[in-house]
């Protein structure tokens, strides 16, 4: 193999590279026909290049196809690469010889090689640079050398040590070289297409601009401080001059007709101080030959190169102000001639625009043409939302409520509709409606009947009945409400006065009894302890109403103190496992359930007094509605809360009565209430005790397997207070004759008792019968206590 050849074959290949240029720009325009061209100009070089091939022996040659093939797949993509792999390998069977095989492959090879370059740059959006290429014309030629292989007998090692100094050495860099040079082509073309395209944009743009500004029918002209810089045709012919030469640097006020050049020297003063106005004026014009005509003005002022340049196009207005005029004058003479029917008009439309009921009216197609005030507040929206855009018959909500059949009626028999519509202004969708509101409207649609007898208008009025219907809906509530609350109150009268009469006799019989000669010591023991029990049930039923109205009233105050809980849950244990036998229930089971891994000893700060009335009424409650099983009550220590529960096996209560519990008056049920008194205050108080000391009171229950009430305070640890004050039974035996008190109270039997259990002290009591005279008495003599009642 010569040298000389494969440097001619090279040459052939880089000679042939420039007609890529052609095709590139032949087809620019058009990707899929220049990869196609590409494909066939690859090819044709592939071809030239076997044409120019050395040959080692007959039927076996070498060239720079795979140079080119690869190439070819590079640049052009699978289908170039197919196109120019098909075109080679018809001339490489047509060339034949032992060494035909060997050609095909390197022909398919490298020419699929190139292709998956391309689809790999492509698809990965990577950037290719030299040495890639050059690596690639490595890999390829190396394996074209491997391919040699297939040529039969020893020539095969023949040709690899012919060639393969050249493949390795000379070839990938004549394929980068190659590579550039397409690039490079590639690369100018663009740029020049480019440019080519800015330049003629440019030329499109100063060639439509001149056009436009040439041919424009207003005046149009630029000024620079004040002078004419630019002006077109209409501008000179504007002003009655022959060419513009007459007018550029020539100020612009004298253009202008003396009298208004203050005015205009305002304006522009003005549009300084406030850019956004008067940027259209009119004013006069003065012509070249004096004549004075009405101009308007249109201004613009933009920035250029740190300069302020101004824009202006000028109208003669003459025409158009005669025109006003002679408008003018017609309508004075036809205002004349129908002011009585305007003042008729006019005063429609007052009565209407006065009208505190939303009026609109539509056209025959159903648009609205006009408003009142009261439509628009009604509406929440502009005239500019509504006129022109607003139709009864896209109106989404009057179709879906079903009431379009009443206005088509309206429109085409002419027919008066009445109908209160529930509407949601947000649900009307061909209009913008900013303020969209939900409204209960009642609207009247009438129609206008034309001489024709047809109808050309229609007027919808409407009323909104929102705030009725809630106050309908709030009354018909509020007279339920105060039905059941008048029904609960006389129940709980009736059972009031059944409560307070059952003691209250019992004390009073008794009592007359005590009065009798003929009792025993026995009966008289038993008579006083009716006395004392009916006393405190009797003292339990006034305490619950007086707690409720002060409840109620907001006046009842918690106060908080630092107390023993384990020392009250003991005495509730104690006092109510005592109760059970008293009731003959010492069948049921009470279990107090306190945490076992506190001590003895548990100090929180709550109000003790509240705590143990709410635990009383619910411990109470469970004893009175069990007749068998367990009444649990305790509490468990949560993070930051106390959780206080009393469980029962009772009767328990029906999901329909679990929402009532805790309201005045109400019982768990009728059937239980001859069974089983109770002024039915007893939750309510609860409920509200719990509010007050920062919980809720809740309850699970079930009918007949029992109930759960439970509730959450806030958990506030104390320290055992420094002073205990023990609760023992004051000693009435004591001898306190050196003190002296006084006990204010209208009660003249409260003061007897009073005085009757003090009277083994000696003390020296004085009694005030109104509040002046226990002012007085204080006032004159000096006390160790007083004794007064709080209301």
């Amino acid at each position: 193999m010569q040298i000389h050849d494969v440097i001619i074959n090279i040459a052939v290949l880089i000679v042939s590279t420039y007609l890529y240029s052609f095709n590139f720009k032949f087809f620019k325009e058009n990707r899929l026909k220049q990869k196609i061209g590409t494909g066939f100009l690859f090819g044709l070089i592939s071809v030239l290049s076997m044409i120019f091939s050395f040959e080692l022996s007959s039927g076996l040659i070498f060239d720079g196809r795979s140079i080119i093939l690869g190439l070819s797949g590079i640049f052009g993509g699978i289908y170039a690469s197919l196109i120019s792999i098909f075109i080679s390998l018809l001339y490489r069977v047509f060339l034949g010889g032992h060494g035909m095989l060997t050609g095909i492959l390197v022909i398919i090879i490298t020419g699929l090689s190139g292709a998956l370059v391309h689809f790999y740059k492509y698809k990965y959006s990577k950037n290719i640079k030299l040495y890639h290429i050059y690596i690639f014309g490595l890999i390829i030629h190396i394996i074209t050398i491997f391919l040699f292989l297939t040529i039969p007998g020893k020539e095969a090692f023949q040709a690899i040590k012919n060639v393969w100094k050249v493949f390795i050495l000379l070839y990938p860099i004549v394929l980068v070289i190659i590579y550039y040079i397409f690039k490079d082509q590639e690369k100018r073309i663009n740029e020049a297409y480019a440019l080519r395209a800015s330049e003629e944009a440019v030329r499109d743009n100063e060639i439509k601009f001149r056009a436009v500004f040439e041919n424009s029918i207003d005046a149009i002209g630029v000024s620079k401080r004040g002078v004419h810089i630019f002006i077109n045709q209409a501008y000179v012919k504007l002003f009655g001059y022959n060419n513009s030469d007459e007018l550029i640097d020539k100020p612009i006020l004298d253009l202008i007709a003396p009298n208004e050049r203050i005015k205009i020297l305002d304006y522009i003063k003005k549009r300084e101080d406030e850019p956004k106005n008067f940027n259209i004026y009119e004013t006069k014009g003065l012509r070249n030959d004096g004549a004075i005509f009405d101009m308007e003005v249109h201004v613009s002022i933009y920035r250029l190169n740190n300069e302020n340049y101004t824009l202006v196009i000028l109208r003669d207005i003459t025409k158009r102000k005669q025109a006003e005029y002679e408008l003018i004058k017609s309508k004075e003479k036809a205002e004349e001639s129908e002011k009585e029917n305007k003042e008729k008009a006019n005063f429609i439309k007052k009565i209407i625009d006065s009208s505190a009921i939303s009026t609109w009216i539509s056209d025959e197609k159903g648009t609205a043409i006009m408003t009142n005030p009261a439509c628009l507040k009604f509406f929440g929206a502009t005239e500019t939302e509504i006129i022109g855009k607003y139709n009864i018959f896209q109106d989404s909500e009057v179709t879906n409520q079903g009431f379009m059949p009443l206005i088509h009626d309206t429109f085409k028999k002419g027919k008066i509709a009445n109908f209160v519509i529930d509407y949601n202004f947000a649900e009307v969708n061909h209009v913008d409606v900013k303020n969209a509101t939900h409204k209960i409207i009642n609207t009247i649609v009438t129609p206008i009947i034309d001489l024709n007898g047809r109808v050309s208008n229609v007027i919808f009025q409407s009323v909104d009945l929102t705030e009725s219907k809630r106050i309908e809906t709030e009354l018909i509530k509020a007279k339920e409400r105060a039905e059941e609350s008048d029904r609960l109150k006389s129940a709980f009268l009736t059972n009031m006065s059944h409560e307070i009469r059952t003691p209250l006799n019992a004390v009073l019989g008794f009592s007359e009894l005590l009065t009798q000669t003929n009792i025993n010591e026995s009966e008289k023991e038993i008579f006083s302890e009716y006395i004392r029990l009916n006393g405190q049930s009797l003292a339990k039923i006034i305490d619950d109403i007086i707690d409720i109205s002060k409840l109620e009233s907001k006046r009842l105050s918690i106060t908080k103190a630092s107390f023993n809980l384990h020392t009250l849950f003991n005495e509730l244990n104690n006092y109510y496992s005592s109760l059970l036998v008293q009731k003959a229930k010492s069948h049921i089971e009470l279990v107090m359930d306190l945490p076992k891994e506190l001590k003895t000893d548990f100090y929180i700060e709550s109000d003790e007094q509240r705590l143990k009335q709410v635990l009383n009424n619910l411990i109470s409650n469970a004893i009175k509605y069990s007749e068998k099983g367990q009444i649990t009550f305790g509490y468990k220590i949560n993070k930051n809360s106390i959780h206080f529960y009393v469980k029962d096996t009772g009767f328990g209560i029906g999901p329909e009565n679990i929402s009532k519990i805790f309201e005045r008056f109400i019982q768990f049920s009728p059937q239980y209430v001859s069974k089983h008194e109770g002024t039915g205050l007893g939750l309510a108080i609860c409920k509200n005790l719990v509010d007050l000391l920062g919980g809720e009171l809740m309850v699970e229950s079930k009918v007949n397997i029992g109930s759960n009430f439970f509730f959450e305070i806030p958990l506030i640890n104390s320290e055992k207070p420094s002073r205990i004050y023990d609760k023992k039974t004051i000693n009435l035996k004591k001898d306190l004759s050196k003190y002296k008190i006084l006990i204010a109270d209208d009660e003249d039997s409260n003061y007897v008792l009073s005085k009757r259990i003090l009277k083994p002290t000696k003390v020296v009591a004085d009694w005030a019968q109104n509040g002046k005279q226990a002012v007085e008495m204080a006032t004159n003599n000096k006390y160790d206590l007083i004794i007064t009642i709080v209301r």
